[in-house]
């Protein structure tokens, strides 16, 4: 209902975003921004796209549809630095040799269009002046990683024998297990079957993997929250009584 505007993201390709789903929760946040012939524009644009379907007995009504807000998609083109091109020729390159034959066919043009964008955002990310967290600088060594590490999961779990099963539509983020704090450890990493499907990744917070992987490309300085109306509207029907679905 309520969706962040990232200035430094497009859309992504709906087949990468299949395959990355279930290693990249803060991918959903990819889908809060507008599609340009451009990829990565630097431009501010902010949408909100939410539905709320009231629904009876006897009827099911739309009540609000989507809205889009603030300035328009920019189709502005910006040229990526010759260092962070380099990168993502790499990263494209170990792609390629990674992925499955039987994946190549239908990933590999899309996974390559994804690894383009990313590459893109994060030198305009540093071409702007952004910063990490710890004041850093965006670096292209710091894309590779990051994308050399997200493609990793989503090879294992999204396409090897250990594919992930989200077998609860209330999924909830798997953030690691912490065996030296038993007061605060997640019961599911006690089951046998979840540690070998992890293995070395047991202690992975994918969740803060996910966000990790975007934030470079996010210009929070500038990116507002929208369609919070729709929250207290929402609130208004539970209360009474209603059932409200989020689309």
């Amino acid at each position: 209902v309520s969706f962040i505007s990232l200035p430094y993201i497009t859309n992504s390709h709906p087949a990468t975003m299949k395959f990355s789903s279930s290693i990249l929760s803060a991918a959903l946040l990819v889908s809060a921004s507008c599609s340009s012939a451009a990829a990565f524009s630097t431009h501010q644009r902010t949408v909100s796209s939410s539905s709320i379907m009231r629904t009876s007995s006897s009827s099911t009504t739309f009540l609000a549809s989507t809205t889009e807000k603030s300035t328009e998609c920019s189709t502005t083109t910006t040229t990526i630095t010759p260092e962070f091109a380099g990168a993502r020729d790499q990263a494209i390159t170990t792609l390629k040799a990674q992925l499955p034959p039987e994946a190549l066919s239908t990933l590999e043009q899309p996974l390559t269009h994804f690894i383009s964008e990313y590459f893109q955002s994060l030198s305009d990310s540093a071409a702007a002046g952004t910063k990490n967290p710890d004041g850093s600088e965006v670096t292209p060594q710091q894309a590779v990683k990051n994308m050399l590490t997200t493609l990793s999961y989503g090879l294992k779990y999204g396409l090897g024998k250990d594919k992930f099963i989200f077998e609860n539509v209330r999924h909830m983020a798997l953030r690691g297990a912490d065996f030296n704090d038993t007061s605060v450890i997640d019961s599911r990493y006690e089951e046998d079957s979840l540690k070998e499907k992890l293995g070395p990744d047991v202690t992975t917070d994918f969740y803060a993997a996910g966000c990790e992987f975007f934030r470079p490309s996010m210009d929070l300085e500038h990116s507002v929250v929208l369609g919070q109306d729709n929250l207290k509207q929402a609130r208004e029907q539970i209360d009474a009584g209603e059932n409200v679905i989020f689309l």
